[in-house]
C-alpha cells in the first residue's frame, strides 16, 4: 500500500517538496495510531517532523491537501484535544 501510495503522490505534478513532507508527517501518525481512519494531530507535531517552521507555510500547504483531496481536516481550536485528520483515497 505505501509503495502505491507513494507512486501515485510523485506522479502528481500539483504535489511539491512542502506537500510531501506535510503529507508524509500525517501518514506517520496515521501508522503510529493503527491506521485508524480518524487521526488526531497537532499542528506543533505536524511542522516538527515536517520540517516546517512558518506557520503561513504550514497552513498553506495542510489547506492545499484538503483542496487536492488527499486528506480532510476538521479542526477542533483547542490545544489539548489537537484536530482531526482523514486520509482520502489510499489505495488498498
Amino acid at each position: 500500500m505505501i509503495i502505491r501510495l507513494l507512486k501515485k503522490l510523485s506522479e502528481d505534478e500539483r504535489m511539491n517538496a512542502w506537500h510531501l513532507a506535510l503529507y508524509w508527517a500525517m501518514l506517520e501518525v496515521w501508522l503510529d495510531s493503527g491506521r485508524n481512519d480518524v487521526v488526531r494531530i497537532t499542528r506543533q507535531q505536524l511542522m516538527k517532523q515536517a520540517h516546517i517552521s512558518s506557520l503561513v507555510t504550514y497552513h498553506k500547504y495542510l489547506r492545499e491537501l484538503v483542496t487536492l483531496r488527499y486528506v480532510d481536516y476538521l479542526p477542533s481550536y483547542n490545544h489539548y484535544a489537537g484536530s482531526k485528520i482523514i486520509f482520502l483515497n489510499l489505495p488498498d
